[in-house]
C-alpha cells in the first residue's frame, strides 16, 4: 500500500526543489538558451533553403540556356534533342505553341493531361528567323495531387523558361514558306534539392538543440549550486543564532562578492541585535531597579504605620506614600512613552499655531523649584510657530525639571528665533543652569536611558534618569537636536535646534 502522507511530503519537497534558486536559474538559463538556439537552427534552416533555392535557380539558367542552344542548333527537329535520357538530372518539360508536351522528365508525367502540358503553351516569336529568347522566370505552378503519390504531389514550383524557334539555319525565311514553330523550354525549380539540405540540418539540429540546451540548464544548476554554497553555510549559521547566542558572526567568504557582502551585512546586524539586546537587559535592569526604591520606601512607611499605628504621623505618611506614588507613576509614564516611541506607535498628535514664549513661561511656573533657585525665562515679543504643542511641553519640562534640580542659584531659559527660509523658523532654546556642570567625556552618555553621573545626579533627588533621553526622543521627532554645549563652570546649557514651519496665522 502507499502512503499518502510519505507521497505529499516527497511531492512537497519536489515542489521545493522546483522553487529553488538553483532550479529557477537552470530553468531561466535553459530558457534563455532555447530561445537562442530554437531562433538560431530556424534562421539556419531558412538560410540554407534560401541558398539551395537560389543555386538551384542559378543551375536552372544554365540549363535552360544549354538546353535552347542545343534545341536551336538542331533547327527544326531540335525538339527532339531535348530527350529525358540527355539530362537525366532536370526537371524539365518542353511544350509548343498549341501547349502540347514534347519533351518533359519523367517526375512530370503524372500531372499531364491528355499530353496537355503542365506549364503554358509557348507564345509565338515576332522575328522569322531563328530566334532564342533571353531565360526568364516561369510562373508558379501548383502540381494537382494525382491518385499515386510523387515527389512534387500538391507542391507550388516555379522555373526558368526559355522560347526557341525551330528553324533551318541554313534556309532564308521567304514569302511562301511557313516559319517553324516556337517551343518553350521550362526547367523547373523544385524545392526537393533545398528540403534535402534542410533535412541534413534538421539530422544536426534534432538532437543537438535539447542537448545544448540541458547542457546549459546542467551547467547553471552546477554554477548556482556552487555559488549558492557559502548562502547555505551563512542560512544554517544564521540559523543557530539564538537571544543567548547573539555573540556568534557567520563565516564571511573570501570571495569579495555580493554573497561576501551579504555576510558582512549579517553580522552588521547580529552586532546591532546583540547591542540592542543588552540596552534592553540594561534598561530592564535599570527600571527595575528604580521601581524597587520607591517600593521600597513605600512599602517601609506603610509597614512601620500598621505596626505602630497609635505612633504614626498618618498625614505625613500619607503624604510620603503619594510621593512615591507620584513618583512611580511618572516612572511608569516614561517607560511607557519611551516604548511607544521605539516601536512608532506613540499616538499622533496635530500640529498647531503656538507661542513658544508662552509655553517656555507657562513650563517655568509650572515646575517645583527648589528653595533659593529662580527661573528666568525671555522676555520678548511672541515667536508663532506651527508644532506639536503637547511634545514642546514635554522637552522644555524635562529640560527644566533637570536644570532646576541641579542648580545651585539660577536657571536661565534663552530663546532665539531666525528666519529658515519664507515659511519656516529655526528656534534656538538654551536652558543654563550654575550646578556642577557636566564633564566633556559625558556629555552623550547623560542622554542615555537611566543614566546618572555620579558628581551630579542623585537619585533621591526625584529624578527617573529618563528625562534627557525622552527630551532628545521627542525633540528627533520636532525634527530637532539636543545637545550640550560648551559653558564656562559651574554650570551645564542643554541647546534645543528644531526648524519649523511658520503659524499659519498671526
Amino acid at each position: 500500500m502507499t502512503d499518502p502522507a510519505g507521497a505529499g511530503r516527497r511531492w512537497a519537497r519536489v515542489r521545493s526543489g522546483l522553487r529553488s534558486v538553483r532550479a529557477r536559474s537552470a530553468l531561466a538559463a535553459a530558457a534563455a538558451a532555447a530561445v537562442v538556439l530554437v531562433g538560431g537552427g530556424s534562421w539556419t534552416r531558412h538560410l540554407v533553403r534560401d541558398q539551395q533555392l537560389d543555386a538551384a535557380y542559378r543551375s536552372a539558367t544554365r540549363q535552360a540556356n544549354a538546353m535552347g542552344l542545343a534545341a536551336m542548333s538542331a533547327g527544326p527537329n531540335g525538339a527532339e534533342e531535348l530527350r529525358p535520357a540527355f539530362y537525366p538530372d532536370v526537371t524539365f518539360e518542353v511544350v509548343d505553341e498549341a501547349g502540347t508536351v514534347l519533351s518533359a522528365s519523367p517526375d512530370l508525367s503524372p500531372y499531364e493531361t491528355g499530353g496537355r502540358a503542365v506549364m503554358p503553351a509557348a507564345e509565338p516569336l515576332s522575328p522569322a528567323d531563328t530566334v532564342m529568347d533571353l531565360p526568364r522566370r516561369g510562373p508558379d505552378v501548383r502540381l494537382p495531387d494525382p491518385a499515386g503519390r510523387h515527389r512534387l504531389d500538391g507542391r507550388t514550383v516555379t522555373g526558368v523558361r526559355i522560347q526557341v524557334v525551330l528553324a533551318d539555319l541554313d534556309g532564308d525565311a521567304g514569302p511562301g514558306r511557313v516559319r517553324s514553330p516556337t517551343i518553350a523550354v521550362y526547367v523547373f525549380v523544385t524545392p526537393l534539392s533545398a528540403e534535402r539540405a534542410v533535412a541534413t540540418v534538421d539530422r544536426v539540429l534534432l538532437p543537438a538543440v535539447p542537448l545544448a540546451v540541458a547542457m546549459v540548464a546542467l551547467t547553471a544548476w552546477l554554477a548556482t549550486r556552487r555559488a549558492l554554497r557559502p548562502v547555505e553555510a551563512i542560512r544554517i549559521r544564521t540559523a543557530e543564532v539564538t537571544a543567548t547566542r547573539l555573540a556568534d558572526r557567520v563565516t564571511v567568504p573570501d570571495t569579495g562578492d555580493e554573497i561576501a557582502a551579504l555576510a558582512v551585512t549579517i553580522n552588521a546586524m547580529l552586532a546591532r541585535l546583540e547591542r540592542a539586546d543588552a540596552a534592553q537587559r540594561r534598561m530592564v535592569a535599570d527600571a527595575a531597579h528604580e521601581l524597587r526604591s520607591p517600593l521600597a520606601i513605600l512599602r517601609a512607611g506603610l509597614e512601620v504605620a500598621q505596626a505602630y499605628p497609635d505612633r504614626t504621623d498618618w498625614p505625613a505618611a500619607a503624604a510620603t506614600a503619594v510621593a512615591q506614588a507620584q513618583r512611580l507613576t511618572a516612572l511608569a509614564d516614561d517607560l511607557l512613552l519611551l516604548a511607544r516611541l521605539d516601536a512608532g506607535t506613540a499616538r499622533p498628535e496635530p500640529a498647531t499655531d503656538v507661542d513658544v514664549v508662552a509655553v517656555l513661561a507657562r513650563v517655568a511656573d509650572e515646575i517645583v523649584t527648589p528653595a533659593g533657585v529662580v527661573v528666568s525665562c525671555p522676555d520678548s515679543a511672541p515667536v508663532r510657530v506651527r508644532l506639536t504643542r503637547l511634545r514642546l511641553e514635554r522637552i522644555l519640562r524635562n529640560l527644566l525639571d533637570n536644570a532646576v534640580r541641579h542648580a545651585a542659584h539660577r536657571v536661565e531659559v534663552r530663546l532665539e528665533a531666525a528666519a529658515a527660509g519664507p515659511a519656516r523658523v529655526r528656534l534656538r532654546i538654551e536652558v543654563r543652569d550654575d550646578g556642577p556642570g557636566i564633564p566633556y567625556a559625558d556629555r552623550d552618555r547623560i542622554f542615555d536611558r537611566f543614566t546618572r553621573l555620579d558628581a551630579a545626579r542623585d537619585r533621591h533627588a526625584g529624578g527617573t534618569g529618563l528625562g534627557l533621553s525622552l527630551a532628545r526622543e521627542l525633540a528627533a521627532r520636532l525634527d530637532g537636536t539636543i545637545e550640550v554645549v560648551d559653558e564656562p563652570p559651574p554650570g551645564a546649557a542643554f541647546v534645543l535646534t528644531a526648524t519649523v514651519p511658520r503659524a499659519t496665522t498671526d
